[in-house]
C-alpha cells in the first residue's frame, strides 16, 4: 500500500455562484482543464478549496460529483478533517464508501495538542479508513506541527498511513521527510519545489497549480528527465508567482479567473477580491508577468 501516488496533485478551488452556493458545473469544468493540462491527481476539500467555509454536506456533494466526473482517469483524493473528530470520521466513511484513492487529514486547529493527542486523532482516522490510504497534511498555521518523529510513529503504527504533505518552506524538514522509509512525501512549498523534487520528494500539492498547471507539470517532467535548464526556468517562474500571491486564496482565485480558470468568488468571511484590486492584478499579470 505504501507510496502509490506521485506527481502534480492539484488541491482544486471550490467554485461559488453569485448567491454563494457551490457551483459544481464550474468545478467540473475547471477540473477538466486541469486534467487536460496534465496534472496527476485531483484533491478536493483542501485549504485552497476553502474547506473551512464548507459544511459537511457540501463537502460530500463536491466529492461525489467530481469523483464521478474523473471516471478513474486520475487518482482522486479528499480532505476529511473537520473541527471535530465525529465529522472527520463521517467524511472518512463517505470517502471510503465512494472508493476514493486516498483520504487526507490535516491537524486539528484552534487548541494546542500534544503528540499523544495528535496520535490519537490520526489513529482514529486511520482505523476508520480501513484499507483506504491516508495522507497526513502538515500545515503549521493550524498550530499543531507534525514533527518528523510523530510522522514516523504514525506510519509505523498504521499500515494505511502512507505519507504526508508538508506546507513548510523549511529545507531541512524537506530532507527529513524525504528520507523517511515507506513514506510518500509531497511538498506544498512553491518557492522550494525544485529543491524538494531534487531531494527525494515524490510530488507537489499546491494551490498555485489551479492557475499554473502547465508550469508545475513541466517542472516535474524536467526533473524526471534531467533537464536542468527547464527545471530552473520553471522554478524561477513559480517563485515569481508565489511572491505575488503570498498564499492569499482571494488573489489566487482572481489570478485563476484571469487565466481562464473558474471564478474569483470566495465565501465569507474570507471575502472576494475587490474590483479595484482585481483590475490591478489583471494589469500586473497580463502586462508584466504575461499570464
Amino acid at each position: 500500500m505504501k507510496g502509490q501516488l506521485s506527481g502534480i496533485v492539484v488541491p482544486i478551488f471550490t467554485q461559488f455562484d453569485v448567491q454563494g452556493g457551490i457551483d459544481l458545473e464550474a468545478m467540473e469544468a475547471h477540473m477538466e482543464a486541469l486534467i487536460g493540462a496534465g496534472v496527476d491527481a485531483i484533491f478536493v476539500g483542501g485549504s485552497a478549496g476553502e474547506f473551512i467555509a464548507l459544511d459537511v454536506e457540501e463537502r460530500e456533494r463536491i466529492t461525489e460529483r467530481l469523483m464521478k466526473a474523473t471516471a478513474g482517469r486520475v487518482p482522486f483524493l479528499v480532505h476529511i478533517t473537520a473541527s471535530n473528530l465525529r465529522d472527520s470520521l463521517r467524511l472518512a466513511d463517505h470517502g471510503r464508501a465512494l472508493g476514493v484513492d486516498a483520504l487526507v487529514a490535516v491537524s486539528p486547529w484552534f487548541w494546542k495538542h500534544d503528540d499523544e493527542s495528535l496520535a490519537s486523532f490520526f489513529g482514529a482516522i486511520a482505523q476508520r479508513a480501513e484499507d483506504t490510504p491516508v495522507y497526513l497534511y502538515n500545515m503549521p498555521h493550524t498550530g499543531n506541527d507534525l514533527n518528523p518523529a510523530l510522522v514516523q510513529r504514525l506510519v509505523r503504527e498504521h499500515d494505511n498511513i502512507v505519507g504526508l504533505k508538508n506546507s513548510q518552506d523549511d529545507m531541512m524538514r524537506t530532507l527529513t521527510y524525504s528520507a523517511m522509509p515507506d513514506t510518500t512525501f509531497f511538498t506544498g512549498s512553491d518557492t522550494t519545489a525544485l529543491y524538494a523534487l531534487s531531494h527525494g520528494a515524490d510530488g507537489i500539492i499546491s494551490g498555485l497549480i489551479n492557475l499554473l498547471p502547465g508550469t508545475f507539470v513541466a517542472l516535474k517532467r524536467a526533473v524526471s528527465s534531467g533537464d536542468i535548464s527547464t527545471a530552473l526556468r520553471c522554478q524561477i517562474e513559480l517563485h515569481k508567482y508565489a511572491q505575488l500571491f503570498a498564499g492569499d486564496i482571494r488573489k489566487m482565485k482572481a489570478g485563476a479567473e484571469i487565466a481562464g480558470y473558474g471564478s474569483r468568488r470566495c465565501r465569507e468571511p474570507l471575502g472576494t477580491l475587490s474590483d479595484a484590486d482585481y483590475e490591478k492584478l489583471r494589469t500586473l499579470l497580463e502586462k508584466e508577468l504575461q499570464l
